[in-house]
């Protein structure tokens, strides 16, 4: 993963989303949820570089989906706007995915 890069396009929107895609699990495989910034496996998968695909199935349990769905933002956002590694954006959203985690706990 040493020097891989995501395929961005050459236009980008000024205040890029990404979107948020439910997929069954045959097409995630072993994933709970990737970005098109992540990995040269988001790339092969063919998830584009302003989507965020999450397993289906983990919607129903809500905390978790929240706390995953946080994570993956925080993630891309971090990747997106500030050029970090993926290395880093991963220690900085697992810290705000266990955050959540923590508060979803106590309602």
């Amino acid at each position: 993963m040493n020097g891989w890069k995501p395929k961005l396009p050459r236009r980008l929107p000024e205040h890029p989303r990404p979107k948020i895609r439910l997929m069954r699990g045959e097409v995630m495989g072993d994933y709970i949820a990737l970005h098109g910034l992540c990995c040269p496996t988001a790339e092969r998968m063919g998830i584009p570089w302003n989507e965020i695909w999450i397993r289906a199935d983990i919607a129903r349990n809500k905390p978790f989906y929240i706390a995953t769905k946080t994570h993956e933002l925080w993630e891309w956002w971090m990747m997106f706007r500030t050029g970090v590694s993926y290395r880093r954006a991963h220690r900085a959203a697992t810290k705000a995915e266990r955050n959540v985690l923590r508060v979803l706990s106590r309602s």
